[in-house]
């Protein structure tokens, strides 16, 4: 299922899983219908799938409850994981998705008595009947995919354990403080409803001394009363973590502007930092204004919340004696005929799962380990599993190979060798999307009349891979690779000045994992 698009897992998930599923927005995590409530009651249509999911950036999101027969568990990164899975009885064997910032989704068949609710747990919610959750392969604001742990294939639903049920769903005797339905800072809830208190007072601007204030009444409210102590350490807690997040933001805020080039908005680092609340948000823009008026950024033009970073060092460039003699250095598919390349280029090649992004950057290491030195740094092989890959290429001895093989999975500009062919099988990140454009600027920093090739991953059907744009900023040749097929995406040194490559399209077909025969020209 690695080459399926979303399409086709939407229509796994409706036809052969039996769930309803509605299209995401996949830069809120909303549903992009107007009214989505009507899925609740009754599934998609194979022609509103296709309509919804033709367009390759909706995601997907899985209306949970008896429509879909399932009750999901929403687990937050930060959650209080220990007390989860006490409640589910120790280990859980059950579907699970793994979230873009490291959560997770628990699947458990449909339980009728418990609806969406919030903070079961710490940080963890329950998705029931109103309620849905996004779904594999779907892309999150910081550019990782929501993935499953096991394969679609193995898909088996078991019930919620007994305890967990009886915990969740359960009836509390009435307290002096709740809502209808609901019964708060009650026996078995107080610790975390009053921590929530006190995170969200703090959260909201209110003073120490206020915060402590409101959470020592509820405290005293609480049934059965809760110890004053322990709920004067709420509000430290609360407060220590506020601080804490608060130098967060501005080191993450400063971390992102030092491996940026170029403008910039407050929008795009709250996106690629993953942040959603208000007040996460209103953090970022604090943050950004100290450091406007500390002259470490300035505003650009005339649009709110745009800014570039005030460079006053200056490398002077010894352009009269300079080399102007492209790199030799060969390359498959005929890619030679169209592109030049030159010292201190970065190639960047991105494909999805088994496109043969591998086999080509193989190939451009056997293709020039005669006249240059190669380093091949791996990140998913172990070494026999490399030696293998090596052993498909028939027309080449195992020991005829005079390349460097290095186990490496990141901070690649710490290693490479600055002046000799650089492969890098391939850029591991998955997380914040921005890292890949700030590893690449890294390695490209660190060359000095040398190359590097860099492998990065990406969803069928998209030209970019992670990293977006992002990562198409200093590479100087960016390919795309999907199952039999090869793009140049971008080309900027020409070899022929009437010859534009931007676009062209080669069909092959791929041996063995090794070699490419040819099945079409290059074309647009």
């Amino acid at each position: 299922m690695t080459d399926w698009n979303t399409l086709r897992y939407a229509e796994y998930y409706v036809n052969t899983l039996g769930f309803s599923v509605i299209p995401i927005k996949p830069e809120d995590k909303r549903p992009l219908l107007k009214s989505w409530l009507e899925f609740q009651t009754r599934k998609p249509t194979n022609d509103e799938i296709a309509n919804w999911f033709k367009v390759a950036n909706n995601n997907i999101g899985i209306v949970t409850g008896s429509i879909s027969g399932i009750t999901v568990v929403d687990v937050d990164p930060d959650a209080d994981t220990d007390a989860l899975y006490r409640s589910l009885g120790g280990s859980v064997v059950a579907p699970t998705v793994t979230t873009p910032r490291g959560g997770k989704h628990i699947y458990f068949n449909y339980f009728k008595d418990i609806r969406n609710r919030a903070g079961a747990f710490r940080a963890v919610d329950i998705r029931g009947d109103g309620g849905y959750v996004v779904a594999p392969p779907s892309i999150g604001v910081n550019g990782a995919s929501y993935q499953w742990d096991s394969p679609l294939s193995q898909f088996v639903l078991q019930d919620l354990p007994d305890n967990f049920a009886r915990e969740i769903s359960s009836v509390h005797s009435p307290s002096s403080i709740g809502v209808e339905g609901v019964s708060l800072f009650t026996k078995g809830r107080r610790d975390e409803d009053l921590f929530h208190t006190a995170n969200s007072l703090i959260k909201g601007g209110m003073s120490r001394a206020e915060a402590t204030a409101v959470v020592m009444r509820l405290a005293k409210a609480c049934n059965p009363p809760f110890p004053e102590a322990e709920a004067l350490e709420k509000v430290r807690s609360a407060m220590d973590r506020a601080e804490r997040k608060d130098r967060n933001v501005m080191a993450e805020v400063r971390e992102w502007i030092d491996r940026f080039d170029g403008y910039f908005s407050a929008q795009e680092i709250i996106a690629s930092l993953g942040v959603f609340e208000r007040n996460d948000k209103n953090k970022i823009y604090v943050a950004l204004s100290r450091l406007n008026a500390d002259k470490v950024i300035e505003k650009h033009g005339e649009k709110h919340g745009v800014f570039r970073k005030v460079e006053n060092e200056l490398e002077a460039m010894d352009w009269m004696n300079a080399e102007c003699e492209e790199v030799k250095v060969a390359l498959p598919l005929g890619l030679n005929e169209f592109v030049e390349i030159y010292p201190n280029n970065i190639v960047a090649v991105a494909g999805t799962p088994d496109s043969g992004k591998t086999a080509l950057l193989m190939n451009i290491a056997k293709l020039n380990m005669n006249d240059h030195e190669v380093h091949y740094f791996n990140s998913e092989m172990g070494a026999a599993e490399f030696r293998k890959r090596l052993s498909r290429h028939n027309d080449i001895k195992l020991c005829d190979w005079k390349i460097k093989a290095w186990s490496r999975s990141s901070n690649f500009a710490d290693c490479i060798v600055p002046d000799a062919i650089n492969i890098i099988d391939f850029l591991e990140i998955s997380d914040a999307f921005y890292k890949v454009a700030a590893e690449i600027n890294d390695i490209y920093r660190k060359l000095d009349g040398g190359l590097a090739f860099i492998g990065i991953q990406k969803q069928p059907g998209q030209d970019l891979g992670r990293g977006g744009t992002f990562s198409s900023e200093k590479p100087r040749l960016y390919l795309s690779c999907d199952a039999g097929r090869i793009k140049i995406v971008k080309a900027k040194n020409w070899r022929d000045p009437s010859r534009n490559p931007n676009g062209l399209i080669k069909d092959f077909k791929l041996l063995g994992g090794a070699s490419f025969i040819e099945e079409s020209g290059w074309y647009k």
